[in-house]
């Protein structure tokens, strides 16, 4: 969630109201920007996240935009699901 509501806040955008193309767009960001180092070890390694990583981020922060429906934090129209007319 955290990384969700930093790459939000950096880029003005309103953490309830993504909107598809700014998701697949924090999506593509997962995977593209290199992980921060760990530790002291060799940190001319560059890290990147996986697909599956990814994927795991943005599945839980799309549960946490579920959940803040019942509290209000979320309009339902960003939780229901939309169908082409």
């Amino acid at each position: 969630m955290a990384l969700y509501l930093t790459w939000c806040d950096e880029r003005g955008l309103r953490w309830s109201e993504p909107g598809f193309e700014n998701l697949l767009c924090f999506r593509e960001w997962l995977v593209s920007v290199p992980l921060p180092p760990r530790g002291c070890k060799n940190q001319s390694v560059i890290r990147f996240r996986q697909d599956g990583s990814a994927n795991a981020v943005l599945g839980t922060m799309t549960q946490f935009l579920l959940f803040g429906v019942g509290p209000g934090w979320v309009s339902e129209q960003v939780a229901s699901p939309r169908h082409p007319a």
